[in-house]
């Protein structure tokens, strides 16, 4: 018997602007039959979830008793014959489940779906269902079911795949995979507009194994009441799209597949509006808006993710927030006034796979978390009125977090205890699991943005007392976490422990990655060990700061600290800096890109799994992202997991002129070869040097280097170093090929050749000056062992518009 999934294949383009919808398929079950129905259907019974057809000629056994259902049409063609007798009976019949099952998506064969790809089916329950679901969503008097609270209404699929067991049989293996409430939209330019959906629950899947799947979908009305479809089967074929990301075994570095992936990019938090002034100029708004984001904002994102593409980059990051994509807000436990932001993030996604970026998804911002923060009153804990919330500067529609006041927890350090918060909470992750955990486009999931900010309450006021209008500032007045005991330290980690767990082991989401996030280390000290959590993948934090050396101070934190064994602080996982920057305001526009540079291309190399994602330039203001496309293919193709890759003790000039960061791979036996990879820069190209006059970049007194040696340029050959350019264990009497690049243009210089003698050192002579200006201030080194190769393959995406080109080992001179 051959049994396969079809159904007639048609696209709905709607003529609205920016609205494509795609019409729900049947999911059928063809039967074509050579022998009899008794060979074929041993037990004699056969169900499908909406239509059977049966193809081919067909007689039954009739010692046999036959039950045929189908939850909406039985069709029989070809040269079928049904005989009679006097005992037993063919039965064919229509009986609906309770609901519907429907195939959304992919749209070319109904009943394949690829590798990697998203299988999205719809869901529509009968009307004593569907009227206690709509009653919720549109607060209409009557019985009421709450689509988003599993305990009303929980549905969900189970994906079954058979798999050899290495003894001539097979074992079931099984993903459950929940269902979500679902509505369309189409949007213009200012609005978001509903449109009519015959499905309004989701389930939506990635499959990763090849070959045939079964599915079962379930619902469960109030704990008690199951309602279960007949089982229908899809085959996963092979397909171009990527694995999910995952942690390598080196626990340092990451893989899609077999493939290395090292993540270079940038902030990009989220859409913003763009504003156009009465002279004509544009620019955008803040962040940290007052006010929901417009349906432009999202498309003017779209563009930002392609500019970020085009100039290189392969990963960014975006943080939920409520004036954007946030889906609970205003209303706990109920995301039916947010659903058009579930929609946008949804098209987020599919224009990530559309470009082939990955996105590192804070699922929360912190200001929601926080009492009145600078940039976040509107969006903050609390509401007006409230005990902290009393001057002009506060809204009078500011009601505050849904949490704060249906639950009547004052302080938001409640939050992290109260049993309640903690479910509805809990419910909140479940649905965005379900509704986007199938993305592989998203590479981590990052539980909350600088976790340990939660708590802060902030004196806030008008910055001139006499003007309503000059805008609200202030100091904090209260920040738990930094007290000298740590007031919710132990609360932020067991919270943090126990939602991450939750995700793994309660909703059997095993396919991203989490990591959690802090500005600045957390306090392991103080009772926080969240980063040494099982239930962590990734420990990510923030850095900013204003040195020139600071790159030597990142190494020995997270080197001789979180990643050395006999620290106290170890954790065997990957580092991230989820946000870079000067932590100076005014900074990001006067000092020539010299900062944004050196964070972009020495990170790299200083024991972090990524490059350290810059917090300014969400826009590329001053065209920075294109140095993006020079990193990323510097790294693509190195196998930093296989090969065991790890950062080294950086080296550095004796009078701290010239610095070295790089990378090494493991030596697999003693006195063998290694190879290396990394930058060598002239620290008087600095934002100092640099730095436009008159700015705060250069007339600042806090940013004036300490060294003097950094307040002007100078120019460097190899031969002006005291011999301290040395990478060290590379194995004795060995001859390496050194490629040189220009790091600034991506440009080849040079090959040269180094041989290592009795110390077994590779000096690293470097070609040409080491400038002060930008013309060479950083070169890029590959070292290996010559008649060698360096990576396994060119790994460049034809989406990136760079002329920037490794070499894989090969002569450049």
């Amino acid at each position: 018997m051959k049994v396969l999934n079809y159904a007639m294949l048609f696209l709905v383009f709607n003529t609205n602007l920016y609205a494509q919808v795609a019409s729900p398929q049947e999911i059928c079950t063809i039967i074509d039959f050579q022998n009899s129905l008794n060979t074929n259907l041993p037990n004699g019974t056969l169900s499908a979830i909406d239509c059977i057809d049966f193809n081919g000629p067909l007689s039954f056994n009739p010692n046999l008793n036959y039950s045929i259902k189908a939850g909406q049409s039985i069709t029989f063609s070809g040269t079928n014959h049904l005989h009679p007798n006097n005992t037993h009976q063919f039965h064919a019949y229509i009986q609906s489940s309770g609901f519907n099952v429907a195939w959304y998506e992919p749209q070319a064969i109904v009943g394949e779906v690829g590798q990697f790809e998203k299988l999205e089916l719809g869901v529509q329950f009968d009307d004593s269902i569907n009227t206690k679901i709509m009653n919720f969503v549109n607060n209409i008097a009557g019985d009421k079911l709450n689509p988003y609270n599993p305990e009303d209404f929980d549905i969900y699929a189970i994906f079954t795949k058979e798999l050899p067991n290495g003894t001539g049989g097979t074992t079931s293996y099984t993903q459950r995979i929940n269902g979500f409430f679902y509505k369309e939209y189409q949007r213009n330019d200012s609005a978001w507009t509903e449109l009519p959906t015959e499905h309004n629950f989701r389930i939506r899947f990635a499959p990763r194994i090849l070959g045939e799947w079964k599915c079962e979908v379930f619902a469960v009305i109030n704990g008690t009441n199951t309602l279960i479809s007949p089982a229908f089967t899809f085959n996963c074929v092979p397909s171009s799209s990527k694995d999910f990301m995952r942690v390598g075994d080196n626990k340092r570095y990451f893989k899609i597949g077999d493939e290395p992936f090292f993540p270079v990019g940038q902030n990009l938090t989220g859409p913003v509006e763009t504003i156009i002034g009465n002279n004509g100029n544009v620019t955008k708004s803040s962040n940290f808006r007052q006010t929901v984001v417009p349906p432009q904002a999202y498309l003017d994102f779209h563009s930002t993710m392609e500019e970020l593409k085009n100039n290189g980059g392969n990963y960014f990051r975006y943080i939920q927030s409520p004036w954007q994509t946030e889906i609970e807000f205003e209303a706990l436990g109920n995301y039916s006034n947010r659903l058009s932001n579930a929609w946008e993030f949804d098209k987020i996604l599919n224009k990530c796979k559309e470009l082939n970026l990955r996105m590192h998804f804070n699922m929360a911002i912190h200001y929601t978390f926080e009492v009145a923060s600078n940039f976040g009153r509107r969006w903050d804990w609390s509401a007006k009125n409230d005990p902290y919330n009393t001057n002009s500067c506060f809204q009078d529609n500011d009601s505050g977090y849904c949490y704060r006041r249906e639950l009547n927890i004052e302080n938001p350090l409640g939050f992290f205890t109260d049993s309640i918060a903690k479910k509805h909470y809990k419910n909140k992750l479940r649905y965005m699991i379900a509704r986007w955990g199938y993305s592989t486009n998203i590479a981590i999931l990052e539980l909350v943005s600088e976790i340990n900010n939660a708590g802060n309450i902030y004196d806030i006021n008008h910055i001139d007392p006499n003007n309503p209008y000059s805008g609200c500032k202030g100091p904090a007045i209260y920040e738990p976490y930094k007290t000298q005991n740590c007031d919710n330290c132990d609360q932020i980690q067991n919270w943090q422990i126990e939602m991450c767990k939750f995700i793994k082991t309660n909703l059997e989401h095993q396919e991203h990655p989490i990591s959690v996030n802090y500005t600045g280390e957390p306090k392991l000290v103080d009772g926080d060990n969240t980063f040494q959590s099982q239930y962590v993948d990734i420990a990510t934090y923030n850095h900013y700061g204003l040195s020139i050396d600071k790159y030597e101070g990142n190494y020995n934190t997270i080197e001789n600290k979180y990643h050395l064994p006999q620290q106290y602080f170890y954790t065997d996982k990957p580092i991230m800096f989820s946000e870079y920057g000067p932590g100076v305001e005014g900074f990001s526009s006067c000092y020539n890109s010299t900062r944004f540079i050196k964070a972009s291309y020495f990170t790299p190399f200083i024991g972090v799994a990524g490059s350290a994602m810059n917090w300014d330039y969400h826009w590329n203001e001053t065209n920075d992202w294109q140095y993006f496309a020079n990193i990323n293919n510097f790294m693509s193709g190195l196998k930093l997991d296989e090969e065991n890759w790890k950062p080294e003790e950086p080296l550095v000039q004796n009078d701290k002129s010239i610095e070295v960061y790089y990378l090494a791979s493991e030596q697999t036996a003693p006195n063998a070869p290694r190879k290396a990879v990394g930058v060598i820069a002239n620290r008087t190209y600095n934002y100092y040097t640099q730095a436009d006059t008159g700015t705060v970049c250069h007339n600042s007194s806090t940013n004036v280097p300490s060294i003097d040696l950094y307040k002007q340029e100078s120019n460097y050959y190899y031969y002006d170093l005291n011999n301290s350019m040395k990478i060290p264990n590379m194995g004795a009497f060995k001859t390496y090929q050194i490629n040189w690049y220009n790091a600034l243009t991506g440009n080849p210089i040079v090959s040269t050749i180094a041989l290592t003698g009795i110390s077994g050192k590779v000096e690293l002579d470097y070609p040409q000056q080491l400038t002060g200006n930008n013309t060479q201030p950083i070169l890029f080194f590959e070292v290996f062992e010559q008649g060698q190769t360096l990576k396994s393959a060119i790994l460049i995406d034809t989406n990136n518009n760079t002329t920037f080109k490794s070499n894989l080992g090969q002569n450049i001179s």
